[in-house]
């Protein structure tokens, strides 16, 4: 790749991530974001609404202070470890993602500091309340819901299952614990069978997308680790279909450019290296086997046709750093 070539990369992706994390200009909340039996906010905190969020529902919430910093409920302090924030986003990704290790350590993300985050940037609260929702499935964990959830979530949860849920009477019990607007300390401990009813509950409640399941790049926004290929010639009996999204085992919203569907609409199976000679340049396709690691050719110029097409209005931001270089 030529110098301008890689400068431009370079910009390009940087730009890309910055417009990612944008949030909406009508994005507000009629809430405070108080959790009743779990969390008031103080009369001066403005909860903050992220409008990035994928899931129906928020967990980790925002809240600036008077002071002009925020903190985030559920401290999040060490949970960039529990994310892969903290080594897969820096260090592999392109320039962009190492801006994210680096606020995650500068605010205890990767060190577990929690005072640290009790005084975040809000910008960068709400990048990160973003990553941890797009990666959020609940599972039971040594018999317990993870990730945590407040009291409201379990009842949310709880009044989508039938009556004779065997998990009623710990639904009942946490019901229980509230009355007239106040709610007591007392911890109840689920076992393990009701754990495994109301992880799929509170999935189903925050709208958590499985593998394989389609999502909206808008909504989860860009990765930067999908796969990229030169443009090939389908197989006989296939064709190019269009765009789509998947969640992938990481439970990012993974990219395939176009891909190859025969007549019953399966997708085509293109293993094996791509010719040189069936390499064009200005297309891109996503690897069309399923997996989520490019390979070697990815890494020819027809990776970075792509970035060319995809951020080709700021080239010439690109030429400014090129002529300051």
């Amino acid at each position: 790749m030529h110098l301008l070539e890689r400068i431009l990369l370079l910009v390009a992706v940087s730009y890309a991530s910055a417009k990612e994390w944008e949030m909406p200009a009508d994005c507000k909340s009629d809430s405070d974001g108080g959790r009743l039996g779990y969390h008031e906010p103080a009369p001066t905190d403005t909860f903050l609404s992220n409008c990035n969020n994928p899931l129906k529902r928020e967990l980790w919430r925002v809240f600036k202070k008077e002071t002009g910093t925020a903190y985030i409920i559920p401290n999040p302090s060490g949970l960039g470890l529990v994310y892969n924030i903290c080594d897969e986003y820096g260090g592999f990704g392109p320039m962009a993602d190492q801006y994210i290790v680096k606020d995650a350590n500068k605010y205890g993300l990767c060190n577990g500091d929690s005072s640290l985050v009790n005084d975040i940037d809000p910008d960068v609260a709400l990048k990160f309340t973003t990553i941890f929702h797009r990666h959020t499935k609940f599972t039971n964990k040594n018999g317990a819901i993870d990730p945590w959830v407040p009291d409201d979530d379990v009842i949310a949860a709880c009044d989508t299952l039938s009556k004779d849920s065997t998990a009623m009477n710990y639904c009942n019990d946490v019901k229980g614990k509230c009355s007239n607007g106040s709610c007591t300390e007392q911890i109840i401990i689920p076992d393990s069978d009701t754990v495994n009813i109301l992880v799929q509950a509170l999935n189903l409640i925050y709208g958590v997308k499985e593998v394989g399941e389609s999502c909206s790049i808008k909504e989860w926004g860009a990765t930067h680790q999908c796969p990229v290929a030169g443009c090939i010639e389908p197989p006989a009996g296939c064709n190019y279909s269009s765009q789509h999204y998947s969640i992938t085992f990481l439970r990012d919203c993974c990219e395939k450019m176009c891909y190859m569907v025969d007549d019953l609409g399966n997708e085509c199976d293109m293993n094996g290296p791509i010719p040189s000679d069936e390499v064009s340049d200005g297309a891109t396709i996503g690897l069309s086997n399923g997996s989520d690691q490019p390979s070697n050719q990815n890494s020819t110029s027809g990776a970075f046709d792509l970035h060319r097409i995809k951020f080709f209005g700021i080239a010439n931001l690109g030429l400014l750093l090129l002529v300051l270089f």
